[in-house]
């Protein structure tokens, strides 16, 4: 059953998903462009065979693009494309293994809705929302057992070691001007990211909250 609510969940976040995406193609050629980046601080919700583990936050990082564009003012389209690493670790309370520490790189792309609340100045608060795909580069896992600290490669798969896709909501708030912006985003994740849970019992779902800078270049 728990694999079956996750399957049901990536075929609704990727519908979901396809559905922004085509209804955004029509406004884009009057679009805004932005490039954006700022920290990220990261943290996993953790469970050992259903019982909630301690998790750490970590400081990653994201780099991107955003473009958004007019639909029916107030309400505009937004897209993000972003290079990010999300950085956390967990701690079992049981065994010889006393930490797990993790940094995964990810290109993420997440279609939202955005509506603008204008300030009377030219400028604007803007609250957008919407799905955030996110198709795994590389990662790196760091083992601590019996004090003593190992590393690996992590490889990205459909069926072992870690989940090459993670399917989020993504949402963010921001204060926008002609030429910059600042916004605080949170990212909520719905996938299991580690395959190896029939073997371990870790299911680990990503959270991640982010202050971005952006400057407008279009």
């Amino acid at each position: 059953m728990p694999y079956f609510c996750t399957l049901m969940q990536q075929k609704l976040f990727t519908s979901v998903f396809i559905l922004a995406i085509c209804t955004s193609l029509s406004s884009f050629a009057q679009s805004r462009v932005a490039l954006k980046a700022g920290p990220t601080f990261d943290k996993a919700h953790a469970r050992y065979y259903g019982n909630d583990l301690p998790s750490k936050f970590g400081v990653g990082g994201n780099l991107g693009l955003q473009v958004s564009a007019e639909l029916e003012p107030p309400l505009y389209f937004m897209g993000v494309v972003l290079l990010n690493q999300k950085s956390f670790s967990v701690q079992p309370d049981t065994g010889s293994i006393s930490n797990y520490d993790y940094r995964l790189n990810y290109l993420s792309i997440a279609p939202m809705f955005s509506y603008h609340l204008p300030t009377g100045t030219g400028n604007f608060f803007a609250i957008s929302a919407g799905p955030m795909g996110s198709f795994g580069i590389s990662g790196k896992e760091k083992l601590t057992k019996n004090n003593i600290t190992t590393s690996r490669k992590l490889a990205f798969s459909t069926s072992s070691d870690i989940s090459i896709i993670d399917l989020s909501a993504y949402t963010s708030a921001g204060y926008h001007t002609s030429q910059w912006f600042a916004e605080l985003a949170y990212e909520h994740g719905f996938v299991n990211l580690n395959h190896e849970t029939p073997t371990d019992g870790r299911d680990l779902q990503n959270r991640t909250l982010s202050f971005n800078i952006g400057v407008y270049i279009r």
